[in-house]
């Protein structure tokens, strides 16, 4: 089986433009991760207070898991691959 592979940043583009359209919202959340990189439950963990609009950044610090039967858990981010970080989302959301 192989590895999973990205969509082109041409797919990215269009599915966003259709997107923006449709679900301005989603479409922010698509970028988001698109932009950085982000895994599902750090998209999942992110609130209002991890985004800093006046100076462009982000920061990633815990995301939320859902396990059946137990519901939603908060957890650290993993580390080594990705971890806690802060972005910067001046370059164009």
């Amino acid at each position: 089986m192989e590895p999973p592979s990205a969509p082109s940043t041409e797919t990215v583009q269009q599915h966003l433009h259709i997107l923006q359209e449709d679900d301005p919202e989603t479409a922010l959340v698509v970028r988001l991760a698109a932009t950085i990189g982000l895994r599902r439950n750090e998209i999942a963990g992110l609130r209002w207070e991890h985004i800093d609009l006046t100076n462009g950044l982000v920061s990633i610090s815990e995301g939320i898991i859902v396990t059946p039967g137990e519901g939603a858990t908060v957890t650290e981010t993993k580390t080594g691959q990705h971890g806690h970080g802060v972005f910067s989302i001046n370059g164009g959301l």
